[in-house]
């Protein structure tokens, strides 16, 4: 996904997924009501997102940090193809990059 970073980033937050759109396709969406995102990363046990995502937090043009209705604040990074997930009980490394952010690969301590 290393491409998306020199584009300018839509984001969807909703109860079962994230998604990440570049603005071309944003704009599709508000034409066509469809659009196709580069990136959907769906809520689930083990998932990068295992709450739903409520708000985006920061953003620059390599990463994105999410609020999550749990509380925990999803850092994701384009560049390096990493997810972190910050608690109150610490921080924790997806275990898979971010491609494989559906395959419910969990979390280590990081």
């Amino acid at each position: 996904m290393e491409h998306t970073a020199t584009k300018q980033m839509v984001f969807s937050c909703d109860a079962g997924a994230f998604a990440i759109y570049d603005s071309e396709e944003a704009r599709n969406l508000l034409r066509h009501g469809s659009a196709r995102p580069l990136m959907a990363l769906k809520v689930g046990p083990g998932n990068i997102f295992e709450s739903s995502p409520k708000r985006v937090l920061r953003q620059s043009p390599s990463a994105v940090s999410v609020q999550c209705v749990d509380g925990s604040i999803i850092h994701l990074d384009f560049g390096e193809e990493t997810a972190i997930k910050q608690t109150d009980q610490g921080r924790y490394r997806y275990r898979g990059d971010l491609q494989d952010g559906n395959k419910g690969e969990g979390y280590m301590p990081a």
